[in-house]
């Protein structure tokens, strides 16, 4: 609840919301619908299939789907860190929490913009299949499982990885499977080797999928997969952090080298079980030195989304590694747990407000005409039944139109649609000539975006038509057309030009 909550509280800082990444994204979402699953660029698309089948599970609109499937990320991903954290130290309470909420409220700590929270991170939604994964390949009895099933099982969450996003599973992976083997039991060895042959099937399995694609589309397939590695639309500016985005890293590097040390002692000296916990923070150290090679095939700001991912796991280790240090004091205070557990709650939601306010409060707020835009179309596809009108507004925002209604784009309807309206008018009692001419039937609404004179150039619109709409309101209401406001807000106008009364909304229709 937190974690969705706080991801809520972004959206006055929202700009991933009508960008030019957003409507590409909602194009492909809805493409799906007609079955369209690559586009001129064959890519890994599984996730916004994701948001896909995720709006048809709630039924959401596309728009609205695409807006909270970031969410939906961070809050299954919260849930695994947690997961996590209880599997691999021996704390069941202190660890996971805050770990938890360090992913949920630590902006500050944390290489992740906030201005683009609520875009979909397809290398995050992979996480939440691939760190299971990962906590399976050292600790398989935890999937109580035979070797059959748990082979499907890696394979599937392997495989699954690679639709979702390439980077994660060739370049994040690996490195962990190298570390695992070194901390496998010799006793669990075999499940191991079922788990690297998983991932390679996976991977023969993905490439195959991909070349087999990428041939029919007439695509390079190394390009494809040279492009599946970088992320164009991925941005780590991270203006909200408290200190230099290289001088935190090494701050987490050094606090792990400490954390190394004390856990060393633990396995090999104490004969304690911390081997997962050490693997984890040394391969975090990696994943910081892949970031940093520079390397054409390795995404920087990819790999800073992936450590976003590990830093409040690390946060987690090292809790559990202080609660070890001071077990004494943990066991006698284990009857007060409960409440101790409220207070730390509390206690971090209290001190993430507290303190990160005053860098949080220097962040620009975002321009509020978008979430007005995507309210208006809401309340449209909520009164409106579908194909009975059409929208008028900017060619670049056709896509939020797929699937749901008739679209005009401005200049048809400033320099067609008057005449559209006289011919239909003209003949409409006609039934014989409609029957022939079915291409000059109009919807029975039209709804017409008006933006405030100091937006024209929003989402591409060349130069102030308002006056232009303004006359042809005018000559329509001349000629008898109800013209009703539907929709009103300080940066849009939503006119409905009623063709045929009581024909398109769904009140209307029902009653």
């Amino acid at each position: 609840m937190i974690t969705f909550g706080s991801r809520f509280y972004f959206f006055k800082y929202d700009l991933y919301s009508l960008s030019g990444t957003w409507l590409t994204d909602l194009e492909k979402l809805t493409g799906f619908d007609a079955q369209r699953w690559f586009g001129n660029e064959v890519g890994a698309n599984a996730g916004l299939a994701y948001a896909n089948f995720y709006g048809k599970l709630t039924d959401i609109s596309a728009e609205i789907a695409l807006q909270s499937m970031a969410m939906l990320e961070s809050t299954l991903l919260s849930i695994v860190i947690f997961w996590t954290v209880r599997k691999i130290t021996p704390s069941n309470y202190y660890a996971p929490i805050i770990a938890t909420l360090t992913f949920a409220l630590a902006y500050t700590l944390r290489p992740i913009n906030v201005y683009f929270l609520l875009e979909t991170k397809p290398i995050l939604l992979s996480l939440t299949f691939g760190v299971p994964a990962m906590v399976y390949l050292l600790r398989p009895a935890q999937l109580r499982m035979k070797k059959r099933g748990y082979f499907l099982c890696m394979l599937s969450a392997f495989f699954v990885m690679g639709l979702i996003d390439l980077f994660a599973i060739v370049v994040l992976i690996p490195p962990f499977l190298v570390l695992a083997v070194l901390f496998t039991r010799s006793k669990t060895l075999s499940f191991f080797w079922l788990g690297m042959l998983a991932y390679l099937l996976a991977i023969g399995a993905l490439v195959g999928t991909y070349a087999l694609v990428a041939g029919i589309h007439h695509n390079d397939f190394v390009m494809f997969l040279h492009s599946g590695l970088l992320a164009v639309g991925s941005y780590t500016y991270v203006p909200q952090l408290l200190l230099p985005y290289e001088e935190l890293v090494r701050y987490y590097q050094i606090s792990t080298w400490g954390g190394l040390a004390l856990l060393f002692f633990f396995r090999y000296v104490k004969k304690e079980r911390w081997g997962f916990a050490i693997a984890l923070m040394i391969y975090f150290n990696v994943l910081v030195s892949l970031a940093n090679l520079r390397n054409a095939w390795i995404d920087a700001d990819l790999m800073n989304l992936a450590l976003s991912a590990f830093i409040p796991i690390m946060a987690g280790i090292h809790v559990a590694v202080i609660l070890r240090l001071i077990k004494p004091i943990a066991d006698r205070t284990a009857v007060i747990r409960k409440p101790m557990v409220a207070v730390v709650i509390v206690g971090i939601f209290a001190g993430a407000f507290y303190f990160q306010r005053p860098t949080l409060s220097k962040l620009t707020l975002a321009d509020t005409a978008p979430k007005q835009v995507l309210d208006a179309y809401d309340e449209i596809a909520t009164d409106f039944f579908p194909y009975s009108y059409a929208v008028v507004n900017s060619s670049l925002l056709q896509p939020i139109s797929t699937n749901k209604h008739f679209f005009i784009t401005y200049e048809n309807f400033i320099e067609k649609y008057p005449q559209q309206d006289s011919v239909y008018f003209k003949h409409s009692k006609d039934e014989k000539y409609m029957r022939k001419n079915p291409d000059k039937v109009i919807p029975k609404s039209i709804l017409l975006f008006v933006y405030t004179r100091d937006k024209p150039e929003m989402y591409g619109i060349s130069g102030d038509v308002s006056d232009d709409l303004t006359a042809n309101l005018n000559l329509l209401k001349s000629r008898g057309r109800p013209v009703e406001v539907f929709y009103k807000n300080k940066n849009v106008t939503v006119y409905e030009i009623i063709n045929e009364p009581g024909q398109s909304k769904i009140s209307d229709l029902t009653f």
